[in-house]
């Protein structure tokens, strides 16, 4: 899997990475993400990030991280996908 990040000014690079759902002992779904460039890119120590599934339709997928990137302190975030060719208003943020 690739994003789009490269493609468009001041968004970083493109992250080239594999990715698989995981589940833990309690019966949660992730969604693993694996990379070389996960350590720099993200502030890790390792190279994959799990993406705690929230919900899962043929819709939309709602997964939930946490993330410190730019300090030391910890932000969960929640992010909502679609498909691509799914119609969201002002869905193209890059200027």
């Amino acid at each position: 899997m690739h994003n789009n990040s490269g493609e468009n000014r001041d968004c970083g690079e493109t992250l080239n990475a594999t990715w698989e759902f995981a589940k833990d002992k309690k019966g949660n779904y992730y969604v693993r993400i694996e990379s070389q460039q996960l350590p720099e890119l993200m502030n890790i120590e390792k190279n994959y990030k799990l993406f705690k599934v929230l919900r899962l339709t043929e819709e939309q997928i709602t997964l939930q991280f946490n993330h410190k990137q730019f300090s030391s302190t910890t932000t969960t975030i929640t992010d909502i996908y679609v498909p691509e060719n799914a119609l969201v208003k002002d869905r193209e943020f890059h200027w």
